[in-house]
């Protein structure tokens, strides 16, 4: 154990992380950006949030307990991804003087003690601050807001947008200052590829380009949560592990003398960790979306082939629903007629391609029946006569996929962007929480 942590360098890496806020503390940029920031976020908060202005207010700001941490996170990011630019690509200019044989031998420190201790330093800084200004907006919301106060939101937001964005920029700035050396041309191309996104690409790429958050939807319901949660932990999660991949890269690459040759292979193992864990989560995150387009051009190519097929009509139909967590089970008595002058060996049902089919009855007996998405064919054991009626008993069970509904919408309206005001919000269809239930005909869990 002290071997290892005598590789580490913890000692040295908690020196340089006090070193570095000691030196930001002391510089005017990140003195003059926190007043700043302070004061007009403070400002917006009472203008916005109490009714001490009394001014109108739009129904999407104060209609959700999660807006004053939405916005407030969300805006803050943008400000200090900029911040954080500037001050992460001063880390070479800086610390030239540590690439001589000179300090080497005097202060004897690996590159991943430099680094790091240099870079939890401005992190931990501007973490401070976030937790600072949140903490007051929090309280101004909880004394004096008009609606409920949700601690859930408030933490959610610091975790899944400042956290993430905050490595990234990071572990690119400082990659970039790496190999390119020139201060003002990574300053520029990052704010450049920052403005891209938030004027052009937007929710291009079902939001993967958007590293600071600011088109991914987030909002918080009080009732529902977060929409997609799985969606958005993928997403963010990318950005934290490629800006660590970024940071390790950084040190194996970094202009000074390397002590430890098991440091260096540690850092190339953790690198590669770190990119394939990154890709994983962004393979999970676009086969999401290749399994909503391809189930959906599947039904439709189902619906063609059997809508000029003799179906029965429904008559009457009862509905047992069981409901536990996200899932939900029916059993269904149905009752059905023939309205066609020829008799029927086979019917047909539509069901979410969720909700699997477990067990048809009829009279008692079981009938055998094929699900391919969400069309049931069920093989009548006595052919049904012309305008007769008859009944089934159907149970199926399962989690409504909601890439299903809305058939007759195109891709290209489903996958875009919907929003109100400030907020980014998923089009979500069906709600099936722990406690909440909420489903449309659209759903076809009938």
């Amino acid at each position: 154990m002290k071997n290892i942590f005598s590789t580490l360098q913890i000692d040295k890496i908690t020196a340089n992380m006090r070193f570095e806020i000691n030196v930001l503390l002391r510089g005017w940029f990140f003195r003059i950006f926190a007043a700043l920031v302070l004061i007009i976020f403070t400002v917006l908060d009472i203008l916005f949030f109490t009714n001490a202005a009394k001014i109108p207010r739009p129904r999407a700001i104060i209609g959700l307990s999660a807006y004053p941490a939405y916005s407030i996170t969300l805006f803050l990011n943008l400000f200090q991804t900029a911040a954080l630019i500037f001050l992460a690509s001063d880390l070479f200019n800086r610390y030239k003087k540590y690439n001589t044989m000179e300090v080497v031998f005097i202060r004897s420190m690996s590159n991943a003690a430099l680094v790091g201790g240099r870079t939890a330093g401005i992190l931990s800084l501007f973490l401070l601050l976030d937790i600072l200004l949140l903490t007051i907006t929090a309280v101004i919301h909880f004394v004096f807001g008009n609606t409920n106060f949700e601690i859930v939101p408030w933490l959610l937001y610091f975790i899944l947008i400042t956290i993430p964005s905050m490595i990234f920029t990071v572990g690119l700035t400082f990659l970039l200052i790496r190999f390119v050396k020139n201060q003002a041309v990574v300053i520029l191309s990052l704010l450049g590829y920052a403005a891209l996104i938030i004027f052009y690409l937007k929710d291009s790429g079902y939001f993967i380009y958007d590293f600071p958050a600011m088109f991914l939807p987030l909002i918080y319901s009080d009732f529902t949560g977060i929409a997609q949660p799985d969606l958005i932990i993928y997403q963010r999660g990318f950005y934290f592990l490629i800006g660590l991949a970024l940071m390790a890269l950084t040190v194996l690459f970094f202009p000074r003398l390397p002590q430890s040759a098991l440091l260096r292979r540690s850092l190339a193992v953790l690198t590669l960790l770190f990119f394939a864990g990154g890709g994983f989560l962004s393979q999970n995150y676009f086969s999401h979306f290749r399994h909503n387009q391809e189930l959906r051009a599947q039904m439709i190519s189902l619906n063609r082939q059997t809508e000029k097929e003799a179906n029965i009509i429904i008559k009457k139909c009862a509905i047992d629903l069981s409901h536990k967590g996200d899932k939900i089970s029916a059993v269904v008595p149905v009752v059905f007629n023939n309205p066609h002058d020829a008799a029927l060996g086979n019917i047909y049902f539509c069901l979410n391609p969720g909700l699997i089919v477990s067990s048809i009855k009829q009279n008692g007996a079981e009938l055998n029946f094929k699900q391919s998405a969400h069309i049931v064919k069920v093989f009548l054991k006595h052919r049904l006569g012309p305008f007769a009626n008859d009944s089934l008993i159907i149970e199926y069970s399962g989690v409504i996929d909601e890439a299903a509904d809305y058939l007759d919408i195109p891709q290209e309206e489903i996958n875009k962007r919907f929003n109100i005001w400030f907020y980014q919000i998923f089009k979500k269809y069906a709600f099936v929480t722990k406690n909440y239930l909420l489903l449309s005909p659209e759903n076809m869990w009938y």
